[in-house]
């Protein structure tokens, strides 16, 4: 509540000649008091030192409301908190004279005007609603999503929305595009796939056109979007999968984050983690049997022979150019693989 100047007013016990009791006093710049009615001034001959001793004719103002007035005791004022007025009762010298539940007539706002408590509450009244598209004042384009008599929801708190404003048609249009609405974008209507020609703008509403002829309102249809892909390790996130530990052994479901580098290791399924360790070990078992040998890819003369899976079966395959990781020089040595290792090459294959 405010306190300033409250030492200023003061209200009237008794009845004087051409004044009834209840007028309000105001003291001056040279502490004399004049009548306080409308903002007309009647001066009484009545310094301060008088006021202080004639205490059964003039009464001390308690404190100065919302509004600006001079509140004595027993006046009626109305409690306001938050957005609406919670009680409406007496001033009195030791508080507020009335009922009040859950909060205290401290937290509120004292008005001793009805109409000038109502004002203020409507002055708190947002300017948007919800799915209005707005311009932040560090000029972002944003869709309300909740909004309050205070705030409003945006992907941040936004306390003060007297520094938010509207779009413009353009940056509506913008904000949309921003969102998925492009040329092509897949959109239901009327439970129909539609695919987007273009957005415009029609009585402040978006509307989403699929020829040239039909369009919809756009709070009318929901966009399909596109499932975003990673485009790094990084972005996954959350990985979850199964390993190979130092002993050899696949251990069972684990789940790790892709910022922790221990977890570049996590196969997403077992047969992959298996295909794995297989690969490992007839990458040794190859090398042994090739003994110096190396393909060259590059080379059209030089044949490589390679266990191959075709559907779900495993076969002898040839080549010179296509590149396989564990190739042969020579049939034999391939066809001998096949028959000595075919459970790891199974493993490998994920069979």
């Amino acid at each position: 509540m405010m306190k300033e100047e409250k030492d200023k007013y003061y209200k009237l016990l008794k009845d004087l000649p051409d004044v009834k009791a209840g007028a309000i006093f105001k003291l001056d710049e040279e502490d004399y008091l004049y009548k306080y009615c409308l903002n007309s001034l009647v001066e009484y001959e009545y310094s301060m030192s008088d006021v202080r001793h004639l205490t059964e004719w003039f009464e001390p103002c308690l404190f100065i409301s919302e509004d600006g007035e001079p509140v004595f005791n027993n006046d009626r004022v109305h409690l306001v908190y938050n957005d609406r007025i919670v009680n409406i009762g007496k001033a009195t010298k030791y508080g507020f004279d009335g009922s009040l539940t859950d909060i205290l007539a401290s937290d509120c706002l004292w008005f001793k005007s009805r109409q000038k408590a109502e004002e203020y509450i409507e002055s708190l009244k947002p300017k948007f609603k919800v799915g209005d598209i707005i311009v932040t004042p560090d000029n972002k384009i944003e869709e309300i999503k909740y909004i309050s008599n205070f705030t409003a929801e945006l992907e941040e708190w936004y306390e003060n929305i007297n520094n938010l404003r509207l779009a413009t048609n353009e940056e509506i249009i913008k904000y949309y595009e921003s969102q998925g609405w492009v040329k092509g974008a897949k959109f239901k209507y009327n439970n129909k796939i539609q695919e987007l020609f273009f957005l415009t703008l029609y009585q402040n509403e978006v509307f989403a056109y699929f020829t040239y002829g039909w369009g919809a309102n756009i709070k009318d249809c929901e966009l399909i979007k596109e499932p975003e892909l990673p485009k790094s390790w990084e972005e996954l996130k959350e990985v979850k999968g199964y390993y190979i530990n130092n002993r050899s052994e696949i251990v069972g479901y684990v789940a790790g984050n892709s910022d922790n580098k221990i977890c570049k290791n996590i196969f997403n399924n077992e047969k992959q983690a298996l295909s794995s360790l297989a690969f490992a070990q007839l990458s040794q078992l190859v090398k042994v049997m090739n003994g110096d040998w190396q393909p060259d890819f590059n080379d059209g003369t030089q044949s490589k022979y390679y266990v191959q899976r075709w559907k779900d079966e495993l076969s002898m395959c040839s080549g010179f150019y296509k590149f396989h990781p564990l190739v042969f020089p020579t049939e034999k040595l391939a066809e001998f693989s096949l028959e000595h290792h075919r459970k790891l090459w199974e493993e490998y294959y994920e069979l």
